[in-house]
């Protein structure tokens, strides 16, 4: 190759040029500070920040802009104005980067009084009506339904209770009297005198009643763990290795092993949220002022203060004008005004 100057061959010329072009111009280098503007609420916040802290910025001045723009979420009759961010809706995350208005929300039903779920299939009850899939019927507003059975406080599908249905979990339910019964009439297995409440993880299922005992119990062996009494006991909920134990003004905390009391603390009420206790205590929850009571959900408590009811899920969700909760294994549901939400579990 011809250079003018000096001959280079076509290999040897891009390392002649890398040490022409090194020669006319000396290595540079970043400065160990730069200047940082950062726009944030309405306001220009400078500032020299180190170089090093700042991976790929090599201007010597950057500006950032950090702001929240309002934006309008229209859901049906309901309408806010919300900051810029991400929010659950119906079980749905959504980005309010811009006016949002939204007819059909998942989870969201509206005019009707309950709504149960069937694995993925949807049952709505209204006006004393049942609508399954294959077919309507007429019956007082079910227990649950699963498996196609529809559970009411008497009765299993065609199987007649001589007892008060309470809940169904997995594949049986807990009666009034302390027993779980299979949803197919195999089997029976009295667990308690009448409960006061009961809380499940996993195989192990924990169950308080009136007369203030405490017992645990292996599902899946259907064995009796431990047992313990407690004078008056009046809430119970647990977390993977922790159970909680509403008595007289204190909760006791105990360890899911054995029973044995590991701590008290003073509390007018309680639940666990994403496994941690969460204490209610002269009007305020983690510090924060609230008036009202805890339904304490299997990990996925609401606080209802009147009308109002706040929902502790993947994150906090306020309900206003609130009718009816009620609790399930799948789920929450939450009926405000003629709209009805459904909040699956986690």
């Amino acid at each position: 190759m011809d250079n003018f100057e000096n001959l280079s061959t076509k290999d040897s010329f891009p390392e002649h040029f890398r040490r022409a072009v090194r020669g006319i111009f000396p290595d540079s280098q970043l400065p160990d500070e730069f200047f940082l503007v950062v726009y944030r609420d309405g306001k220009f916040e400078r500032s020299l920040q180190p170089t090093a802290t700042f991976a790929g910025r090599k201007a010597p001045v950057v500006i950032i802009p950090q702001w929240k723009e309002k934006h309008t979420l229209e859901i049906g009759n309901y309408r806010k104005v919300v900051d810029e961010e991400f929010y659950q809706i119906g079980g749905k995350m959504i980005y309010a980067g811009r006016d949002i208005f939204i007819e059909d929300v998942p989870g969201l039903y509206r005019n009707i009084d309950m709504v149960f779920l069937d694995g993925e299939k949807e049952c709505i009850y209204r006006d004393g009506f049942l609508m399954m899939e294959e077919k309507i019927l007429k019956i007082e507003e079910p227990v649950d339904v699963v498996d196609g059975i529809v559970i009411t406080r008497h009765r299993m599908g065609s199987k007649e209770i001589d007892d008060t249905i309470l809940f169904r979990w997995n594949n049986f339910v807990l009666t009034a009297s302390g027993f779980l019964v299979d949803i197919k009439g195999k089997w029976s297995w009295k667990v308690s005198n009448a409960p006061v409440e009961f809380s499940f993880q996993g195989d192990i299922f924990y169950v308080l009643d009136v007369c203030g005992f405490l017992r645990s119990y292996n599902l899946k062996t259907r064995q009796l763990l431990w047992e313990k009494k407690f004078e008056g006991a009046w809430g119970l909920d647990s977390s993977k290795d922790r159970v909680f134990l509403g008595a007289g003004d204190e909760v006791l905390v105990l360890n899911a092993q054995d029973g044995e009391t590991i701590e008290r603390m003073e509390a007018d009420d309680f639940a666990v949220w994403k496994g941690r206790l969460l204490v209610y205590k002269d009007g305020k929850v983690d510090g924060e002022d609230m008036e009202g009571f805890f339904i304490r959900n299997f990990g996925m408590p609401l606080f209802v203060s009147g009308k109002r009811v706040v929902m502790f899920g993947t994150e906090k969700k306020e309900f206003e004008e609130v009718e009816k909760v009620r609790l399930f294994d799948w789920g929450t549901v939450i009926k405000a005004g003629d709209e009805l939400w459904l909040i699956r579990r986690d």
